[in-house]
Formats: structure tokens, sequence, C-alpha cells
């Protein structure tokens, strides 16, 4: 009779895919092993799966010990991963022994193929003596910066201890295009997501420019014919051994805070390369640490500084990172992590080169950011445009000219698309500009359906009523940007809470959700503050605060904040157990967390949509104008 895994001696049902499990449990039988305590463990995007478990040698002459065992995904990058693991571990030299040994987690036995899988057997991070977690479950620890440091020095002296290869021949846009990828091509994701947000105008031009300031600045994405990069070249292009995934979750670091800072391991060394493009790692490490746990935080006064102090070209510009708004660990990671990548290029007197690099590898890495899904897109709009004056930076270094005025002016916010743009031979205006409630005025519309009648079902979205005029002022206007950044910010985890399998939900998506919503009130609160000049939304009271006046709903809209919080919640600590996760996925359910957390958002996204209908209408702020007049105000 044939044995089930879970009814096996030797073995648990770990990974929740019958066929694999079974497998798995013959192969171990096989060779007289059995896995003891298996604990699914977080993973990162690749879709692969982890296991912590103690494998145990049937044979008394043997011993085992505790083991990583990963199942590899069936993708075109992740099937290498094997084959790339070990020629990371054969890089090891008399120059970089130190390194390896120390920081790349090694092989415990053969890998094998399973089907369309591959299954591997991997140590431990650290020595066993304290417990481990990734870079990225670590958070905004006061160690960041000095571990980041640590592991970009690393990499560059560590692990590539002799002299670079120099690669002679490389353009600034085929630096780029190498780093970026399948992301270059016209049907990507990074394409269609700034064609959709910005309109075809900034997508096709070479050079915009925001309204009203601003420099103006050359398309990242514009890389062939007619692109200031293609006549650039690049100085000291350094080549060597490179991770070419170096993300938070790819970091493994010790959970007790003296930890001494060179304490790390480099796990998924999937794509591992002996001819990779040097800069990409430490500045994808960088806008890693600053996407997940910096930028959610930061107001748009600080974003706009943290873009100046990344992107500036003055005199040492890696020993500071200044800005009033800036909050101090921040600064100070960004400053170690430049100063360890200078020093590098200091010790080979290339520093005036390298500087250059930099802003390369900045424009790949955050266009890289934009075309994520995950992100929110007042992020992904941020990235973009840190992607721009990086490669403008580069441009005005190597000696490159901008042109007097650009093809193509957008609004200057998180959120601005296209609004208009001069003729271009060769290029169709575009014919239909997006418009953003930042920067547009007027009276509020919410763009209807096709046949005129009611809010569409999807993102609502704002246009501009009898032509160009001032910014509202006052809360009205206060609010019509609060509640365009709540839909911006939720639309995409929605769909992702609501549309993905429990074995594939994202605990930093469900934690990102939490901290937003709490955020998302006191935001509305004080975006209903009257102003010295308007108290449009309704009548101040003595307190001195503007109540809803029964016509925005904005109260239940705030009650469903807290809904979507309080939800969030008990899914985070569900995620993150290994041994909830584990059981919930051997019995294929769907926790009651995840559907209560899928139908706060559900209800938040509606009421936004209310809400934002009754502010666009033309009635007087004392009658009501929408079915959501009636909720009540919140404390």
């Amino acid at each position: 009779m044939e044995r089930f895994p879970s009814q096996s001696p030797h073995v648990l049902r770990i990974f929740g895919m019958p066929e694999v499990d079974r497998a798995l449990a013959e192969w171990l039988d096989a060779n007289e092993l059995e896995l003891v305590h298996p604990e699914l463990l977080e993973t990162g995007q690749s879709g692969g799966k982890l296991v912590s478990a103690f494998l145990r040698e049937l044979d008394q002459e043997q011993t085992g010990g505790m083991r990583i065992i990963k199942l590899v995904a069936p993708s075109p990058d992740a099937q290498a991963e094997p084959r790339n693991h070990k020629a990371a571990l054969r890089s090891r030299s008399s120059g970089n022994a130190s390194f390896v040994d120390r920081h790349l987690v090694g092989l415990a036995g053969r890998h094998w193929r399973l089907g369309e899988y591959w299954v591997m057997f991997q140590e431990p991070a650290g020595d066993g003596k304290d417990p481990t977690v990734t870079l990225a479950a670590l958070g905004r620890s006061a160690r960041l910066p000095g571990l980041a440091a640590q592991i970009v020095k690393g990499l560059l002296s560590g692990w590539n201890p002799g002299d670079p290869e120099i690669d002679q021949g490389l353009t600034a846009a085929a630096f780029v295009r190498e780093l970026l990828g399948a992301r270059c091509k016209d049907d990507s994701p990074l394409h269609t997501w700034v064609r959709s947000h910005f309109g075809d105008g900034v997508h096709d031009c070479v050079w915009f420019a925001a309204e009203g300031q601003g420099p103006v600045l050359p398309n990242p994405l514009a890389l062939g014919d007619g692109s200031p990069l293609v006549r650039l070249p690049v100085k000291f292009a350094a080549r060597g051994r490179g991770h070419g995934d170096l993300h938070p979750g790819n970091i493994m670091v010790p959970v007790r805070d003296d930890a001494p800072e060179d304490d790390y391991w480099l796990i998924d060394l999937s794509r591992f390369s002996e001819g990779a493009l040097l800069a990409r790692d430490p500045v994808h490490l960088l806008l890693c640490l600053i996407a997940d746990h910096y930028l959610p935080h930061l107001s748009e006064e600080a974003r706009a500084e943290l873009l100046g102090a990344l992107t500036g070209t003055g005199a040492e510009p890696e020993s500071r990172c200044d800005g009033l708004l800036i909050p101090q660990g921040l600064a100070e990671l960004v400053v170690r992590v430049r100063t360890e990548l200078t020093g590098w290029a200091a010790t080979r007197r290339v520093t005036q080169a390298w500087r250059a690099q930099w802003f390369l590898a900045l424009q790949a890495c955050a266009l890289m950011f934009t075309a994520r899904e995950r992100y929110p897109d007042r992020d992904r709009s941020w990235f973009f445009r840190l992607a721009a004056h990086a490669c403008g930076a580069y441009v005005d270094l190597a000696g490159g000219e901008r042109p007097g005025s650009p093809e193509v002016v957008i609004p200057d916010g998180p959120e601005g698309g296209a609004r208009e743009e001069t003729a271009r031979p060769g290029v169709a205006p575009s014919k239909a500009p997006v418009v953003s409630p930042r920067t547009e005025a007027g009276r509020w519309v919410p763009v209807p359906d096709s046949d005129g009648s009611r809010a569409p079902a999807g993102s609502p979205a704002f246009v501009q009523a009898g032509g160009r005029q001032p910014v509202p002022s006052g809360a009205r206007g206060r609010v019509a940007v609060v509640l365009h950044e709540i839909w911006s910010t939720f639309e995409r985890p929605t769909q992702h809470v609501s549309g993905t399998g429990f074995g594939e939900l994202k605990a930093d998506v469900v934690l990102f959700v939490q901290r937003r919503a709490g955020q998302f009130r006191t935001e509305l609160t004080r975006a209903q503050m009257p102003s010295a000049s308007s108290t449009a939304l309704g009548e101040v009271t003595a307190a001195g605060e503007v109540t809803a006046a029964g016509e925005v709903g904005l109260g239940r809209v705030k009650d469903l904040l807290l809904d979507v919080a309080t939800a969030a919640k008990p899914l985070h600590q569900f995620l993150v157990n290994p041994v909830l996760r584990m059981q919930t996925l051997a019995a294929r359910q769907t926790p009651r967390h995840q559907d209560d957390l899928t139908n706060a958002l559900t209800l938040l996204l509606d009421e936004v949509r209310r809400a934002v209908v009754a502010l666009s209408s033309p009635s007087s702020p004392s009658s009501p104008s929408s079915p959501s007049s009636s909720s009540s105000s919140s404390s």
C-alpha cells in the first residue's frame, strides 16, 4: 500500500503540495533520512518555499542537524538557483575566502530535481548560537545604517578584493538597459504603468518638466535613439561578483540588538554572477530599505528633500543627506551606504567616475521600484521622478546638455499625470491626459461612466470643470487630496488580499495596510480643520473643528479606516507565525482574518468613492448630496 507523506513515520506534509510531499517522502525514505519538526518560513517574491527542519540520519553512524529545505519555483530565473548558488560558493579564492565562508549560506548535500521544481538543502544562517531573522523582519532598527554599510563594504571589498573587470565599451543607455533587463520592453508592466499614470506623451517624450518648478528632466525610460544616454560613455564600469537580487528578505541577521554589525548572511543566490555591474547591489539594497521602512511615513515635503539629497551633485555628496524633514535614521543610512561606495572607489582613485555611475544605478533601480505593483501609485510616482532626476544628474556630470524647454509638462505632485504637451515630430499628443487632484483646481468632478449616469466602479478619478482655475483652498481641497491618497494607497493591496491564496499572501503588505490605515485617520482629521479662509466642509464649532454637516460621510470613512487597521493586525500576526501558516496551508483553508480584512478594505473603498462623489457635488455644503450623508461623525 502506498504511503502518503502525512502517514509516513519519517516526514510531515510540509509544502502543502501533495505530489511534491509524496516525492519528498519517498526520496527521504530511500536515503534513510527523516525531517523532524518542519516549519514553513517567510520567503521573498520568487514564489519558492522554505522550510526549516531537523534532518535526522537513520544510519546510526551519521549525524544530522538543522537544515533549510528550499523548493525552487519553476521560473526561468529560479531554475538557475542551484547552479548559481554553487558557482557563488566556488567563487571562493585566497583573497575572498573569509567573506564567502562567513557571509554566504552553504549547501548541505546535493540538490535534486522533482518534476518542474528543484529541492535544495542549505545550512541555516549563523553559527547556531543565536536566532536570526531577515533584514526585512528586523524593521526600522537603530542597527540598520551600520548593518547596511557593512553589507555594502563586504560586497565590494570582501567579495571582490582585487581589481574589478572594466567594461570599456559601455554607454550609459546600455548600462541602464542591462540592469533593467526585460523591463525595457515596450509591453512590460513598467511601460504600461507609466503610460496609464502619466499619459502617452510623457512615456514617448525624451524631455519633460514639472509644472511651475524644477529643471527640464530626461525621460528615464528613453534609452533608444534620441536619448542623451546613448551618446554618453560610462567611465570605470566595474564588473565583478554580485548577488543580483539583494533585498532585505535575502539577508539574514541576528535578532539580538548587540550583535556585531558585520554579522549577516546572504541567501537566495539564484542570480549570482561573476560579471555583474558592481554598482547595482548596493543601490538596490538602499532603495529597498527606503521604500519599505521610511517612504510610507514621509510627507511630500520630506520626499522632495530626500529626492534632492539622493541626486545632488555638489562637493562630496555622499557625506551628507540634508533636509530638515528627513528622519535622522534615514539620513544616517543614506550617508553610511554612500560613504562605503565612495571609499571603495577612493582606494582605486576613481571616485569621480564612480560618483557618476551612482546616478545610473539609481536611475535603473528606481525604475525597478516604479514597476512593482505591491507599492502604491504615490510611491511608484516618486520613484519615477527619482529616476528622472538621477538621469539628469548623470547627463550634467558627463557633459551633456539639456534643452531650454520640455516637450511635455506634468503637474507637480505625487499623482500628477501629463497635462499639456508641445508638438514633436513623429509623436502624437496624448489623447487622455491624467489630471491630478493635488494640483488641478476648480470644482472637483468624478469621472462618469460612458452613459454619464454615475461614478465608475473603479478609481474615483477627478477631472477639472470649467478650465484652469487656482488650486482649491480650505478643508474641501485638503480632504479631496486625502481621499484620493486613501484610494490610490489601498486599491492594489485590496486586490492582493482578496485575490491571493493564503500561501502567497505577503505579511509586509498586511503590515503596510495596518500602519497606513491608522495614519490616514489622523491625516483626514487634520484635513478637516478649518483654515483662515475657508470652512467649506461645514460649520465651525465652538471647539474649532469642522463638522461634516452630513454631506460627505467622512466620519464613516474614518470608522472604516479603524476597521481596516483592526482587521489587519491579527492577520499579520497569523502570517508571521510559521506554525499557524504551516497548519493552514496543510488544511488548504483561508483563515477568517483574511476574509475580515478583505471585507473591511472593500467597504472602505466603497465609502471613499461615495465621499468623492459627495465632495464633488456642486450643491452647497449644507445640502446633503449623496446616500452617505447620514453617516455620523467620527471622534
